[in-house]
């Protein structure tokens, strides 16, 4: 009897520390994102676009999302005309910049994520600082938004 009590008391804080935590998706729909440079929408360039996104191939392009959380997910395509970007949370570069140059196309990566932030109000920032692949100097690097992750405390 004990044993199923220790088990039923496990259970019950594992589902309420589950429920004091929630995932929020941010995308183009949600009006949050904000940025710089010029931007355009994969479905019109493409009618049929692989994956949907937003994009940029000015240089020095930005996207910001402001938030509220412990963790942030950015979830994008990967593709031949990826470049590199930079990740900055609350203004400080963060890591190497990121490559999503690939030689194929691949939708709904996770590209960059940061766990472990305090429980406050948090900028990520993505810029975009270069070329990458082989047809790098062929052609303009681009950026490109699919969607966030935002995990925080209920």
């Amino acid at each position: 009897m004990m044993k199923y009590f220790l088990w039923m008391l496990l259970w019950l804080s594992c589902a309420f520390a589950a429920l004091q935590n929630k995932t929020i998706l941010y995308d183009d729909a949600t009006g949050v994102i904000s940025r710089t440079g010029e931007w355009k929408k994969t479905i019109d360039v493409d009618p049929f676009p692989v994956c949907r996104s937003t994009f940029s191939s000015t240089p020095g392009a930005t996207f910001s999302l402001k938030f509220k959380g412990t963790a942030v997910y950015f979830i994008a395509e990967l593709d031949s005309m990826g470049g590199l970007y930079q990740a900055y949370i609350d203004g400080q570069a963060d890591g190497s910049p990121i490559d999503n140059y690939i030689n194929n196309i691949i939708c709904g990566v996770t590209l960059y994520s940061k766990e472990g932030l305090s429980d406050a109000d948090h900028t990520l920032t993505l810029a975009l600082v270069g070329p990458s692949g082989p047809s790098a100097s062929e052609i303009p690097p681009r950026i490109a938004v699919t969607r966030f992750l935002v995990t925080t405390t209920v």
